[in-house]
């Protein structure tokens, strides 16, 4: 049987997506088949090369400041 995770886009609403990875690493559960696409291709990578709570810290140091994401800097 084959298992895989399918890691949705759409930016802050990935920081679901991150604390359910964290759980699934913390209790070395890793799937091989993972699809994904914006911010889940973000979590993924950290998720697949087991670095848990990589995404909970870019979530809470880094989503607020305007040079991570912001429109000043969309061209």
């Amino acid at each position: 049987m084959s298992i895989g995770l399918i890691l949705e886009g759409g930016g802050m609403r990935g920081a679901y997506t991150a604390g359910v990875l964290d759980v699934l690493a913390e209790n070395n559960i890793f799937l091989s088949n993972i699809y994904a696409v914006s911010a889940g291709a973000c979590n993924a990578l950290s998720y697949i090369s087991k670095q848990k709570k990589r995404n909970y810290e870019i979530y809470t140091k880094y989503a607020s400041d305007k040079r991570y994401m912001s429109f000043v800097y969309f061209r």
